[in-house]
């Protein structure tokens, strides 16, 4: 359950005797089996959810959404989170980064352009998507411009490695964390809330990527 669509339906209520009252927030849930495993529900992984300001003054200044894919694919953009308290002047850049801190695509938020709302979806694409290489290990990093104004993203903790396979691309998409351009530092039991926009990959039956859907 997505607790952040407005379908409204599915639902949570609470209980106190003799009345079920509805509720606006809905509750996590998933199945973990005896051995602490848990299986694929495509949803978001039963969790603490975290809002987490960023500038160029926090410890860390750069956090990142590190992934790999099982397939080749070409990244046209990202969409993100931003959480309640961002504000319309709070610019940041988006780098796509290989595991030697190479940039392979890069984007700039330029608030002006946007609405100053308290929580809200951007859609942001590169200006020359890069096509990347199956299990490759890469890092979309958000890096704020100012030392004023905030930038909230949103955080998924869950309480184990395993829980992670709830979630699309399982264990290969988890938070990595870095201040002032040093060395990375990987959280595996936690995943930001930003997604990768692809519109081509490798289909398994030719040598070519190709557009989805084709055309």
């Amino acid at each position: 359950m997505d607790s952040f669509l407005t379908e409204h339906f599915p639902y949570g209520d609470t209980f106190v005797s003799p009345t079920w009252t509805k509720q606006a927030l809905i509750g996590q849930f998933s199945v973990k089996y005896s051995d602490g495993s848990y299986p694929y529900c495509m949803l978001m992984a039963p969790g603490t959810i975290q809002e987490d300001p960023i500038t160029t003054a926090t410890t860390p200044d750069e956090r990142s959404l590190k992934f790999k894919f099982p397939f080749p694919a070409r990244i046209v953009g990202v969409c993100v989170r931003n959480g309640r308290g961002g504000n319309d002047t709070a610019n940041v850049d988006y780098v796509l980064y290989n595991l030697s801190n190479t940039i392979l695509a890069s984007l700039n938020y330029d608030a002006t352009y946007y609405q100053n709302q308290f929580t809200k979806y951007l859609r942001l694409f590169f200006p020359t998507p890069p096509v990347v290489n199956a299990n490759t290990w890469l890092r979309l990093s958000i890096k704020p411009a100012t030392t004023t104004n905030n930038w909230f993203w949103h955080i998924n903790n869950v309480p184990s490695v395993a829980a992670m396979d709830c979630m699309p691309d399982g264990r290969d998409m988890h938070m990595s964390t870095r201040t002032d351009g040093g060395a990375w530092t990987d959280s595996t039991t936690s995943r930001p809330f930003i997604a990768l926009m692809i519109d081509r990959l490798h289909d398994g039956q030719v040598s070519d990527i190709i557009r989805i859907p084709a055309a």
